[in-house]
């Protein structure tokens, strides 16, 4: 599996317990639920979609503080990535590994040259080499560096400044830079580049709707560049469904309610995610530091992820993401998305029961 989620090779949701996919531990807001439920009791989805979707991006540029004419929306943040590449069409790419695959993949369908400027693990946590990226930038005139903010899997968050650093200098360099924000909505302070849209022609931002609200099967991204009306060139028509656009844009309609239960998230996500973390260490793995609901693990020596993501589900029903897949990584490193207390504490038990056998 190159993705975490897919619970359906183990029998569907119900027969495995997710630890796998970086999805909110406190599941979807009860308004987008009474929302979609609305939705279908009304026969929404016997109707096409809104064709300009005009009325969601009013209400998404609410959330976001931006025009609604700077935005499009798209059938998840990862098709929202790679219709942006290709509207695009760089020279070559910069990517940071370790970082998101799909980084990778979009240059294999570009069929582009991929210059790599890698994280630096230092003292337990992974950092942007931001020095090593704006020196990377000389080489790949016309092309395009992604940068994942905060990074998958590593959960690193780069400070606003240095990204603006890069774009910065990046517009000298006739280089676009994307920066892919699907995991702010975590982080207890934002760093969000979204403001800096309209200042640097070269910068495009990507987030995602339905990991902060716990709906990855709505599929629901969104970019915010000022190029969105050649973007719109490269989109089809109705690529978000009935359901999910009447039902976010429902939700954000209440951006009281919407604020208070992204606070509370965030709340609930610091305490699982230092509770994850101590009880990680007493079982001897190096937990990563990380500033959103996902943790990178290293194993000790001589364990295998492959083999631990298989016990784990096969005989303890729990399924965890083997990192072995993600570009800069291999077999010592595991990621773990935190849920609530009780299945965390169940999956801390199997853990240290597979790993001591």
């Amino acid at each position: 599996m190159i993705h975490g989620g897919n619970v359906w090779i183990y029998g569907g949701p119900g027969k495995i317990i997710d630890f796998s996919s970086n999805i909110n531990p406190l599941g979807p807001p009860k308004l987008l639920v009474k929302a979609l439920v609305e939705a279908i009791r009304g026969n929404i989805f016997s109707y096409y979609p809104e064709p300009t979707y005009t009325s969601l991006k009013e209400s998404l540029s609410k959330l976001l503080n931006v025009n609604y004419r700077l935005i499009e929306v798209f059938n998840g943040a990862s098709e929202a990535l790679f219709q942006l590449a290709y509207m695009l069409n760089p020279s070559s790419l910069i990517l940071t590994p370790p970082s998101f695959i799909e980084y990778w993949r979009i240059a294999e369908s570009l069929n582009r040259r991929v210059y790599e400027v890698s994280y630096l693990d230092i003292d337990g946590s992974y950092i942007l080499n931001v020095d090593g990226v704006i020196e990377s930038l000389s080489r790949v005139y016309g092309g395009l560096m992604y940068i994942c903010n905060p990074n998958n899997p590593t959960g690193t968050l780069t400070l606003r400044k240095y990204v603006e650093e890069i774009v910065s200098e990046a517009l000298r360099r006739n280089v676009q830079v994307v920066v892919d924000e699907s995991f702010m909505d975590f982080t207890a302070e934002s760093q969000s580049v979204t403001e800096f849209v309209e200042t640097y022609e070269n910068l495009h931002v990507v987030k995602s709707l339905t990991k902060v609200f716990a709906s990855p099967g709505l599929r629901i991204g969104l970019v915010v560049s000022g190029r969105v009306k050649d973007l719109e060139r490269f989109t089809s028509s109705w690529h978000v469904n009935t359901l999910a656009s009447y039902s976010f844009n429902k939700l954000l309609q209440d951006l009281d309610y919407v604020k208070k239960y992204i606070d509370k998230s965030r709340r609930v996500i610091v305490r699982e995610v230092g509770r994850a973390t101590s009880m990680l260490k007493d079982l001897g793995l190096k937990p990563y530091s990380t500033s959103v609901n996902f943790i990178l693990v290293k194993l000790p020596l001589g364990f295998s992820s492959k083999k631990l993501t298989e016990t784990l589900a096969l005989k303890y029903g729990m399924l965890i993401r083997d990192a072995s897949t993600i570009p800069g990584l291999n077999e010592s490193y595991i990621r773990i998305s935190v849920r609530r207390g009780g299945d965390n504490l169940k999956l801390m038990k199997a853990l240290g029961e597979a790993l001591s056998v």
